[in-house]
């Protein structure tokens, strides 16, 4: 179903991939299953879903931008985000969630409960967040937090420009524009040059087509889309415009 977004246009394409399709559909079986033990399976899931985020967006994705891309858009990312950093976390929150009802059940003390594979999913959370778990164990948002955190620390941009540009991402606002239904009616659908090119500034990332250096391609005065694109006031004004 997702490689028919490219028949779509792209702001409809990305609004769709991020919170209609994807995770969206699988969030009862990340939940249910302990799909965190087979790191094979959701490889190759994440890795089509970035094939068709790519082709939606007409940009070439490497490893840190993926990485970035798969972040909550309040953390500077798309928030398109990737089984793999969810499916542990999802599966323990909703583990914590039931073991008490599964106490009552089978009437035995909660912490003599032993939920299938929660061990498991323990040890595997304490190796990748030593001595990091949330204060409410049954809110998944509260494991995904100390999860994302890690993931940005591991972060290394190549240039300070990179660097800046992240840490400017990380402004609550700046990714509202993300959040908004894109409707021809209110005046929030962006057209595919907007959104790619609005896109590939928040990323950094490279157009198809284009061999042009990163800063050079998607600078606040550069080329985008094999034709001079300037974004300065009237461009920036437009874009704020139709985010409101």
């Amino acid at each position: 179903m997702i490689s028919r977004l490219q028949d779509v246009k792209a702001h409809f394409a990305y609004y769709l991939l991020k919170n209609c399709l994807t995770i969206p559909k699988l969030s009862y079986l990340i939940r249910t299953a302990p799909l965190w033990k087979f790191p094979c399976l959701l490889q190759n899931i994440d890795t089509k879903i970035k094939i068709v985020l790519e082709n939606t967006l007409n940009v070439e994705l490497n490893d840190q931008q993926w990485t970035q891309a798969s972040l909550p858009v309040n953390h500077g990312g798309l928030g398109i985000r990737k089984l793999q950093d969810l499916s542990l976390p999802a599966f323990l929150a909703s583990s914590f969630g039931v073991k008490c009802l599964v106490s009552t059940l089978i009437n035995i003390t909660d912490y003599e409960t032993n939920l299938p594979n929660l061990k498991n999913a323990l040890d595997c959370w304490k190796c990748l967040n030593p001595e990091k778990c949330p204060i409410i164990l049954e809110k998944q948002k509260q494991w995904n937090e100390i999860n994302i955190q890690r993931i940005v620390n591991t972060l290394v941009f190549p240039s300070e420009i990179d660097k800046f540009r992240f840490a400017l991402l990380q402004n609550p606002f700046s990714g509202a524009w993300l959040n908004a239904v894109p409707s021809p009616n209110l005046g929030t659908l962006l057209d595919n040059d907007t959104i790619r090119t609005c896109i590939g500034l928040r990323l950094g990332s490279q157009k198809r087509g284009l061999n042009l250096p990163v800063p050079v391609q998607f600078r606040m005065e550069a080329s985008a889309g094999g034709h001079t694109a300037n974004l300065t006031r009237d461009f920036a004004l437009e874009v704020i415009r139709r985010t409101n």
